[in-house]
């Protein structure tokens, strides 16, 4: 079977970069990712999942941006644990500082500039943010 179609049940990819194994699911992607690689071109595979194969959808930084925003928008269904593992880190060491600085600032009353940059970047890059309550959200995601 060709790279660019595998089967439902496929758990892992190899080639000249090393293995990606099956990582991460939402409704209609399986992404694959080989965790040894730090180039986000060639980090991640994206298939979209068809009946009773998966086709692919991209091998290089769109697949990558496809996690990004499947995992910021919380689309996933199921993670391996090494997956989980991983977003648990980046969590911790990324996304929670921000949200921590934001809830402080909103907290102070203090909504200028950075307040602002904040949730900017918050929203742009690591966590869709709702229209209203925006603290309130944050403080119950993060059990802060």
């Amino acid at each position: 079977m060709s790279k660019k179609v595998l089967p439902l049940s496929q758990k892992t990819i190899t080639n000249s970069l090393g293995v990606y194994k099956r990582a991460m699911e939402t409704d209609t992607f399986v992404y694959f990712v080989n965790f040894d690689e730090s180039d986000e071109n060639g980090q991640v595979k994206m298939y979209r999942k068809i009946e009773d194969h998966l086709e692919l959808v991209s091998d290089n930084y769109f697949a990558f941006v496809g996690i990004m925003d499947d995992l910021k928008d919380g689309n996933e269904t199921w993670m391996s644990p090494q997956m989980k593992k991983e977003r648990k880190i980046y969590v911790e060491e990324v996304i929670l500082p921000l949200v921590k600085e934001y809830v402080e600032l909103s907290i102070k009353g203090d909504l200028r500039e950075r307040f602002n940059q904040l949730e900017q970047e918050i929203d742009e890059y690591y966590v869709t943010l709702p229209e209203m309550d925006v603290c309130m959200f944050l403080e119950e995601k993060f059990g802060l």
